[in-house]
C-alpha cells in the first residue's frame, strides 16, 4: 500500500506557464507520473520491515528537468508563432 501526495504547489515560473497555458496541465500531470520509482526511492528513506518514508524536502529532491524543458519548448512555440 502507498501512500499519496495531496497536494503539491508550483514554483512561480510553473504557475505562470500554466495560466499562460492551461493545457500545458496535463502535459506536467504526465510528467510526475512518469518519476520513476527508483527515483522516488534514492530520495527517500528506509525504516526497519522495508517501510519506505519520503519527507516533503526529500520529495522535493526528486529530478524532474523534463518539466523545465516542457515549459521551455512551450515558451519557444509561443515566440514562434508571435512572429
Amino acid at each position: 500500500m502507498a501512500n499519496s501526495y495531496l497536494m503539491l504547489y508550483s514554483k512561480p515560473t510553473l504557475q505562470k506557464a500554466l495560466s499562460e497555458n492551461p493545457s500545458l496541465e496535463k502535459a506536467v500531470w504526465k510528467v510526475l507520473n512518469s518519476i520513476s520509482v527508483e527515483s522516488m526511492l534514492e530520495e527517500g528513506r528506509v525504516y526497519g520491515g522495508g517501510l519506505h518514508k519520503m519527507e516533503p524536502k526529500e520529495l522535493g529532491n526528486v529530478p524532474v528537468n523534463s518539466i523545465d524543458e516542457l515549459i521551455q519548448s512551450v515558451v519557444n512555440d509561443e515566440k514562434q508563432e508571435a512572429l
